[in-house]
């Protein structure tokens, strides 16, 4: 799958990955707007509004904001990453309702 085609369906709630990426369980997903929106607003007493951004979980087990390559924008070997209970047990990250205008 081409970086594109990505884009598109990270929109739906589902988590990427690459598989030239090294790490097993690296992937990136949507963090919704309504999940930053109260920390952002506790902590820079701010009513700015917050965006749905891209992160990335690192193969270190870390969360943080995500911004793609070269490589990764020409890369063609983008894929689901599922785990064994989300393919037991499909659910999306945040529903329709939820996903910020």
């Amino acid at each position: 799958m081409e970086y594109g085609d990505m884009l598109e369906q990270i929109q739906q709630g589902r988590k990427f990955k690459r598989s030239g990426w090294n790490g097993r369980d690296q992937y990136v997903f949507i963090m919704p707007a309504h999940v930053l929106q109260q920390a952002v607003s506790e902590h820079l007493q701010s009513t700015d509004e917050v965006v749905d951004q891209i992160w990335i979980k690192t193969s270190g087990g870390k969360l943080g904001p995500y911004t793609a390559s070269t490589c990764d924008t020409l890369a063609k070997d983008w894929g689901f990453f599922s785990t064994q209970e989300e393919l037991d047990a499909p659910k999306p990250f945040f529903t329709n309702s939820q996903k910020s205008a």
